[in-house]
C-alpha cells in the first residue's frame, strides 16, 4: 500500500484515528460506511506499511517535567560518525524527539527533563558524544505546546489542546508511571491485558486510567502519522519575535492553518512550528505569508526540513 494506493476511506481514517485512536472499531466503521472486518484490516495495513503509528500524548509539564529543543550543527565527520552520534543520543534518557535536518543545521532533539541538573549531565553527553563536531547549537525552552490534528479530510473538524507549564504538579505512584509507560506507545490497549502485564486487576487498572484522564494528565490518543509515506515534507519553522510584542494574533492565525500540527512556544516568546507541505514552496509561501501579515511582530525566521524521525516518542520514567 503506498500513496497513490489510499483512497478516500483510508485518508478519513487516519482523519479520524488522530481525533481518537482508541475509537472502536464499530464507530469507526459507521463513520466510513464499511463492514467493523473491513475497517481492521484497514488499521493494520496502515501500520504494517508504516504510515503511522499510535501515541498516547500525556501533558509531561503537569508530573514535573521541561521541556527543551535543542538544534545542532555538525561538521567534519565522517558518514559512520555522524551513524554512531544518532545511536548514542538515542540512548540518552529524556529524549522524546531525534530528527535528521536539511537546512541550517543537521539534528534537532526534543529532550524531557526534571531540573537543572539533568538538563546539565545531558548537555554534557551531548558534548562528549558529538565532541569538537558541534559547529553551531541553539537551545529553546519551551513553556507552551498546542497539539492539533491534521486534517487529509477537507471535510474534517480541526481540534486543538493547550499544554501549558504550570505550578501544579501531580506525584504519580509506580503503578500509575508503569501504566503511562505501557500506553505511551499503544492507546489501543486492552485493560485486560494491562493487567495480565502488569499484575494489576483489572478495575485499579481502568480506575487510574479513569483518573489520569480526569486530571488532563492523559491529553489525547492520537496517531503519528508518517509524512514521508504520505509524498509531503515534513517541516519546522522558527520565528523569531521582536521583543516584547504580543503573539495572540499570530498564534490564531496558527489555529487556523490546517497544515500546522504542533507549536512550541518559548520562555523568550519565540515560536517553533511543524508545518506538513506538499513541497518546500508551500512553507515559504505560509513563511512570507506570516512575515508580511505580522511584519510589526517578526524579526527573523528560520525553516529546517526534515529528512528523517529516528524517534518520536513521548519519554518519562517508567
Amino acid at each position: 500500500m503506498d500513496k497513490s494506493k489510499l483512497n478516500i476511506k483510508d485518508m478519513k481514517l487516519l482523519d479520524l484515528l488522530d481525533l481518537d485512536s482508541r475509537a472502536n472499531l464499530s464507530v469507526l466503521s459507521k463513520q466510513l460506511s464499511i463492514s467493523n472486518q473491513a475497517t481492521s484490516k484497514k488499521i493494520k495495513q496502515l501500520l504494517n506499511q508504516d504510515f503511522l503509528k499510535f501515541v498516547t500524548f500525556v501533558d509531561l509539564f503537569s508530573i514535573g517535567y521541561n521541556n527543551a529543543h535543542i538544534y545542532l550543527k555538525l561538521q567534519g565527520y565522517e558518514k559512520k560518525d555522524y551513524e554512531n552520534f544518532i545511536i548514542e543520543i538515542s540512548k540518552i534518557k529524556g529524549i522524546a524527539w531525534i530528527a535528521e535536518l536539511f537546512g541550517d543545521f543537521d539534528l534537532g532533539i526534543s529532550f524531557f527533563y526534571k531540573n537543572s541538573l539533568e538538563l546539565a549531565k545531558f548537555m554534557e553527553k551531548i558534548n562528549i558524544i558529538c565532541k569538537e563536531n558541534i559547529k553551531e547549537r541553539e537551545t529553546f525552552f519551551i513553556k507552551e505546546h498546542i497539539i492539533s490534528n491534521i486534517c487529509f479530510d477537507i471535510d474534517s473538524k480541526r481540534v486543538l489542546d493547550k499544554i501549558q507549564l504550570s505550578n501544579k504538579i501531580y506525584s504519580l505512584n509506580k503503578q500509575e508511571m508503569a501504566i503511562l509507560g505501557k500506553i505511551k506507545s499503544n492507546p489501543r490497549y486492552s485493560i485486560y491485558s494491562l493487567s495480565e502485564e502488569l499484575k494489576l486487576n483489572p478495575k485499579t487498572i481502568k480506575n487510574i486510567i479513569k483518573r489520569l484522564e480526569s486530571l488532563k494528565i492523559i491529553r489525547w490518543y492520537k496517531i503519528i502519522s508518517n509524512y514521508r509515506k504520505l509524498n509531503k515534507m515534513y517541516n519546522v519553522c522558527l520565528l523569531e519575535i521582536k521583543p516584547g510584542e504580543k503573539i495572540e494574533s499570530i498564534m490564531n492565525f496558527f489555529e487556523q492553518e490546517r497544515n500546522i500540527p504542533f507549536i512550541s512556544r518559548t520562555f523568550e516568546n519565540n515560536l517553533l512550528f511543524d508545518y506538513i507541505s506538499q513541497d518546500y514552496q508551500e512553507i515559504k509561501d505560509c513563511v512570507n505569508l506570516l512575515k508580511k501579515k505580522f511584519e510589526d511582530k517578526i524579526l527573523n525566521y528560520k525553516i529546517f526540513s526534515i529528512e528523517k524521525v529516528i524517534k518520536n516518542v513521548e519519554t518519562y520514567d517508567e
